[in-house]
């Protein structure tokens, strides 16, 4: 798409988004928008299905509700982006910069988001079932209701992020990773059916084991091999509070 026949497409979208009897909804599907600046472009409700907007520039860009499934975003800049309910089902997003973009309540299922920077983004109830975020930098993020069940988030970095899973429900914590329920208290952690102190899982030697998960069900086993290293993170990052305890100034976005 060139640059006159995009800048087209955004003033038609503009003119449809303040009056649907005029202009036109952006149509830019499976259009070739790599390294196009469309930095604090308005494209609201955009169907972007299978556009090529690898290394673009949407930093700053309205893309809330915009259909943006199959698109490829590696590289690209979506740094304070709204993506607020929109599609990113399928989409790569590999290496792609999303510092403090909105994302709550969008739909990342099976987006490749590996090495992605999110830190400090809003991904508040959205659904990363199966996303892949390997590496990926979730540093200061609002995860809070997230579905991350499947997600691969090997690698990642959770430091300082919020993982509480169902609002103010701060006493046991649950997820899913890969086919097995998680779920810990303040110091508590079970996985599967394996409930133990948090304290006895830290002592675990992935190289020796001990008797006690070394019995678990080889899958389960497998899983705590891969896992474990992560959900403490995951524990440090945002521990369950003990009964009784009160949260301070605790405000939703």
């Amino acid at each position: 798409m060139t640059r006159k026949e995009l800048d087209k497409v955004l003033r038609l979208h503009l003119l449809w988004l303040a009056c649907a009897n005029d202009g036109a909804m952006a149509d830019m599907r499976g259009a070739n928008l790599r390294d196009a600046n469309l930095s604090r472009a308005n494209l609201r409700g955009a169907d972007m299905r299978m556009a090529n907007l690898r290394d673009a520039n949407l930093r700053d860009a309205n893309l809330s509700g915009a259909n943006l499934r199959d698109a490829n975003l590696s590289g690209a800049n979506l740094s304070m982006a709204n993506l607020r309910d929109a599609n990113l089902s399928w989409a790569d997003m590999r290496m792609a910069n999303l510092r403090d973009a909105n994302l709550s309540d969008a739909n990342l299922r099976w987006a490749d988001m590996r090495m992605a920077n999110l830190r400090d983004a809003n991904l508040r109830d959205a659904n990363l079932r199966g996303a892949n975020l390997r590496g990926a930098n979730l540093r200061g993020a609002n995860l809070r209701g997230a579905n991350l069940s499947g997600a691969n988030l090997r690698g990642a970095n959770l430091r300082g992020a919020d993982l509480r899973c169902f609002g103010d429900m701060t006493y046991i914590k649950t997820m899913q990773i890969e086919k097995w329920e998680i779920g810990y208290s303040s110091d508590e952690l079970q996985i599967g059916c394996c409930h133990h102190s948090i304290d006895r899982w830290r002592e675990w030697d992935t190289e020796t084991g001990v008797e006690w998960i070394a019995n678990m069900d080889s899958l389960a086993l497998e899983s705590a091999v891969r896992f474990l290293p992560l959900l403490l993170q995951i524990i440090a990052a945002s521990p369950a509070q003990p009964t009784g305890y009160e949260v301070k100034n605790d405000q939703d976005d």
